[in-house]
């Protein structure tokens, strides 16, 4: 059970739609779904050479509350999370986004849920 003060970083749930441009290519649209506090645990962060490339993967979890009905929705794919987020509350230039991959419950009668992510590295969910 995670205490008082360790849900001590604010996070904002974005929600993706997928739309067709004029030309009939896919483009994703974010919108806010929810802002919550969240514990935040960062997880893996390992650089891959591939032939002449670098690729970076950073796996991070945050735990939120599963108290509200737009945090139950919250599924892997079609969300994403954007942090950190600035005193003013939207997101900015500094803000990283991470792709939700993976949603498990976290402590008894689901009272809480983490999301694990992945950094996104363009604006389109993890595939």
């Amino acid at each position: 059970m995670l205490g008082i003060g360790e849900r001590d970083r604010v996070i904002v749930i974005q929600k993706g739609t997928l739309t067709k441009d004029t030309m009939g290519g896919n483009i994703w649209t974010w919108s806010n779904q929810t802002t919550s506090w969240a514990f935040v645990e960062f997880k893996e962060n390992v650089s891959l050479a591939i032939s002449d490339t670098t690729e970076s993967r950073m796996t991070i979890e945050f735990t939120i509350p599963n108290s509200s009905s737009r945090q139950r929705l919250i599924t892997a794919n079609a969300f994403r999370v954007a942090f950190p987020i600035p005193k003013n509350g939207v997101p900015d230039t500094t803000t990283q986004y991470y792709t939700i991959t993976g949603v498990r419950p976290h402590g008894g009668r689901n009272v809480y849920k983490t999301l694990i992510t992945r950094l996104a590295v363009d604006d389109k969910p993890i595939s």
